[in-house]
């Protein structure tokens, strides 16, 4: 089987146990309002431990305003909180509710699933050879 097939059935797998195990942790109403944007700044937010608009704005490489935007949706929503900085009361933390945190934790139940059913799939240099393939593959992306 040619390459670019093999990867369409994975990526495929993928999305749709993605999207299954989402669907069944939130409403059908709130699966389809949550932008793959959105779900991305999550999972971000939540990677990055509590970090302020500008720590945001500067790891996303994009203007404060933009972050605000896609935040306040978030905020709106109940995924994320706000909390005022105790050093500088002009800034604010981001912080990921109990809702957000479990929308996550539906995502990368489905990676985790993954990696366990490749590692019981291939044998010991096979998953050798695998790991060294996808750090090579990892490390010349486009960034």
């Amino acid at each position: 089987m040619e390459i670019e097939k093999l990867l369409f059935e994975v990526i495929d797998f993928i999305s749709k146990s993605t999207k299954e195990n989402k669907e069944s942790v939130l409403s059908e109403d709130e699966f389809s309002k949550l932008t793959i944007n959105q779900y991305y700044y999550l999972d971000l937010i939540d990677r990055l431990g509590k970090p302020t608009f500008t720590e945001l704005a500067e790891v996303l490489q994009i203007t404060k305003p933009s972050v605000s935007a896609i935040v306040n949706k978030l905020v709106d929503k109940g995924y994320i909180i706000k909390v005022q900085s105790e050093d500088d009361q002009r800034s604010y933390n981001l912080h990921v509710t109990d809702k957000g945190k479990t929308i996550i934790e539906a995502e990368n139940k489905i990676y985790r699933a993954f990696a366990l059913h490749i590692r019981n799939t291939l044998n010991e240099n096979e998953l050798t050879n695998f790991s060294i393939i996808l750090e090579k593959i990892l490390k010349n992306l486009p960034r």
